[in-house]
């Protein structure tokens, strides 16, 4: 879940000294025992 709360932190700008500037796109992936894999994108929409 922190992976998911850093992504929208930098979305939304929130994110402090570990800004992106310009970020509008966030790419998150998550590989689990039993070959289990999870990847998301999130976007920024106006």
């Amino acid at each position: 879940l922190a992976q998911c709360a850093e992504l929208v932190w930098q979305l939304r700008g929130q994110a402090g000294a570990r800004q992106v500037e310009g970020a509008k796109l966030a790419l998150q992936h998550n590989i689990g025992l039993g070959g289990a894999a999870v990847v998301t994108l999130y976007e920024k929409v106006s």
